[in-house]
């Protein structure tokens, strides 16, 4: 599909939208992802092996535990709650 060749997505909401992450898990191209007030469905956050960078500022999401962090480098998480937290990670390369 188109999807397989998109390298960066910015998605910007007003709170209300909701949607579900499976189409991201297939973007095998995807290195970037940022998400602003949208909210995810489903019980599981599907994400490509090879993103690298992964900007999160949303109300609420069940769990990141189906995610594979193995190649990312930078997460941003904003909650609605007010909790931020920047985690970064060196690849092993560097």
């Amino acid at each position: 599909g188109r999807n397989k060749h998109i390298e960066s997505i910015c998605l910007y909401g007003t709170g209300e939208q909701c949607l579900r992450t499976e189409a991201f898990g297939e973007m095998t191209f995807l290195k970037l992802l940022r998400v602003s007030d949208v909210n995810f469905e489903g019980e599981n956050f599907f994400l490509p092996k090879d993103l690298k960078i992964l900007f999160l500022r949303v109300s609420k999401f069940k769990s990141l535990s189906s995610c594979n962090f193995e190649n990312l480098i930078t997460l941003e998480l904003d909650v609605a709650d007010g909790v931020s937290e920047l985690l970064v990670k060196e690849s092993a390369s560097k």
